[in-house]
Parts: structure tokens; sequence; C-alpha cells
């Protein structure tokens, strides 16, 4: 059998695989299908079908919602000719004080034309003593955006949490 811990497998000859496996988008097994988004903190969206029902399926939810482990985002599933979008990274800051003045994200990876997006990934901050985050600043760990052809999955959103 055919698993990876995270992804799902875009095969080539005879094995196809739409079906998702823990967070990974599955991938489309046909030239008019596109790739399941991954999932982490939200599920993925299914990849969208034009004439079959060949799409593949969207990764589902998984991992800590507390974030007491941190996981990494999730790659999407292939469409036919393309590779999903990557999954976003994982972020562990302990710090006396946080003074935030521009951007940390762990965002997934945008897909090319047909395939699924990746999921967002894993930020947990810690401050100590005090936290001042700018008005303009950003803490984003969202879902990648799918390619064109109206064949797309966005990726699921990934997890944060700031604890003072």
């Amino acid at each position: 059998s055919y698993y990876t811990s995270g992804e799902s497998v875009h095969s080539l000859g005879e094995l196809k695989c739409r079906d998702a496996n823990v967070g990974g988008g599955g991938a489309a097994i046909d030239d008019v299908s596109g790739g399941g988004g991954a999932g982490y903190g939200t599920k993925g969206l299914d990849g969208k079908q034009d004439k079959s029902a060949q799409f593949g399926f969207g990764g589902n939810v998984y991992g800590d919602k507390y974030l007491t482990r941190l996981y990494l985002g999730s790659g999407g599933g292939a469409g036919i000719r393309c590779n999903g979008g990557n999954g976003g990274g994982a972020i562990y800051i302990e710090c006396e004080h946080l003074h935030l003045y521009g951007s940390i994200t762990a965002n997934g990876g945008d897909s090319e034309t047909g395939a699924g997006a990746g999921s967002g990934g894993s930020i947990h901050l810690i401050a100590k003593q005090s936290v001042d985050i700018e008005q303009k600043a950003l803490i984003q760990a969202k879902g990648g955006q799918s390619g064109k052809w109206g064949l797309y999955a966005n990726g699921g959103h990934g997890r944060i949490r700031v604890d003072v």
C-alpha cells in the first residue's frame, strides 16, 4: 500500500490515488479535474471537476488545536500535469517582551493550475511579560490559493496561539 505521513501520493502508471490522507490533499486522476487542497487547522477544499468525478478530495483537520505540539502544514494534491502547493512552516518564539512591528507568517503555498494549494502551518508565540503589536503588524497562517481554470481547491488555514 502507498501512503505518506501528511501528504498524498500522485502516482504514475496503474495506481490512482484521489483520496486525501491525514492532511494532504488527494491527487486528480484525469485531465479535467483538480487536486484537493490540503487541510490542517481547517479542512482543505475538494478539487473541482469538469466532466467527471475524478477530482482529489480535500485534506482533513488534524493536530493539536491548543498548539502544545506544532505541526507543519500539508501539501496540496497534484493536478494531472502539475504539483500541489507546499504546506506552511512551524514557528515557535518564546521571549520576555514581544514587540512586533512587521510580519510573522507560516502560510501555505499557492498551487499551479489544476492542483490543490497547501495548508497554513503553526505559529506559537509566548511573551512572559508584555506584548506590543503594532496595528499594521501581521501574524498569519492562512491556506494557499489554487491555480486558474476553476478546477481549484484552496488549502485549509493553519493555527496561531499567542500567550502572555
